[in-house]
């Protein structure tokens, strides 16, 4: 592609398990995608090195000339310094931490390159994806971690990059008992539906291999399972009311692991807003399950870097 005009954007997204590198056109498609899974023992300068060379394979096999200029977008677990250059905290990348990651990837890439928390890159792609677009839109993501982003009228709400805590509207207990979370609070949604929470859970109830085995006991209608996850939902919908009423989303999206192991959750979380729905006509929120999947954050990522003035 020599053809400047048609701009195209790699989207990187470094996670504790992947970590990955996609070409990206302004459509939100994939035009070229490289992974390697992420090795703590590699080390920071590793992981660099790698993004270098998928960066440089992805421009080889799209066809980028060299006189086009690439735009970087990168998404990262944790919480980011105020400039947006350093992972301060990661509890998944704890080598990260403090390593000048962007500005090393700029210069070895000679890429403008941009940063952005793997929570703000899933919900910016799960975002555009909409169609139609609303005006406001939550993504709440379950993965091994929670976490939650915020687009209104058309522009990413930059809440979690420099939190350390999750929001208010994610503590679905208050009471003295409440569980603490990896955050620092206690009674937080992670305690409960994050993958981590899950996982542990499961195996203390007897499945030996955690949500894989939850899944299947639920589809076969076993009462233990059924119970675990009638927890889960109330205090999912316990949330998913918090965040309704502090932001006031049309759409709220529901993404994530958990959501891709566990599909009967947000089945039967919709299920029940739909109930909700019928009672009281004034709730008007949709709540829908994710439509990128893994592919969230690199997409995002991308389409930010891309839309970068």
């Amino acid at each position: 592609m020599q053809d400047s005009s048609r701009l195209i954007a790699i989207g990187a997204d470094v996670g504790g398990t992947q970590t990955r590198a996609a070409a990206v056109d302004r459509t939100g498609k994939i035009l070229a995608r490289y992974c390697r899974r992420t090795d703590e023992a590699d080390g920071a300068d590793r992981v660099v090195t790698w993004l270098v060379g998928a960066i440089e394979n992805t421009r080889d096999e799209v066809g980028i000339g060299s006189s086009v200029e690439i735009r970087l977008g990168v998404a990262l677990p944790g919480t980011l310094d105020q400039q947006r250059r350093t992972v301060v905290r990661s509890i998944n990348l704890p080598f990260l931490e403090g390593y000048p990651f962007i500005d090393e990837l700029a210069r070895r890439t000679r890429c403008p390159t941009i940063l952005y928390t793997d929570a703000e890159a899933a919900t910016w792609g799960e975002y555009v994806s909409c169609a139609p677009r609303p005006g406001r839109f939550v993504h709440l993501r379950l993965g091994t971690g929670i976490a939650c982003g915020v687009v209104v009228e058309g522009r990413l709400q930059r809440l979690d990059a420099g939190r350390s805590e999750h929001l208010d509207a994610l503590i679905i207990d208050n009471t003295a008992g409440a569980r603490p979370c990896p955050c620092g609070r206690r009674g937080c949604l992670e305690t409960v539906a994050s993958g981590r929470a899950l996982e542990e859970r499961a195996r203390e109830v007897g499945y030996a291999n955690g949500i894989a085995d939850l899944r299947q006991a639920w589809e076969q209608g076993d009462d233990t399972a059924v119970a675990l996850l009638q927890k889960v939902t109330d205090t999912l919908m316990a949330a998913l009311r918090n965040l309704a009423t502090h932001f006031q989303p049309g759409v709220i999206c529901l993404g994530g692991g958990v959501v891709t192991g566990l599909p009967c959750l947000p089945d039967r979380t919709m299920a029940r807003l739909q109930a909700v729905r019928d009672e009281d006509s004034k709730t008007e929120v949709s709540v829908v399950p994710a439509r990128l999947g893994d592919d969230a954050g690199l997409i995002g990522a991308a389409l930010l870097a891309m839309d970068r003035s």
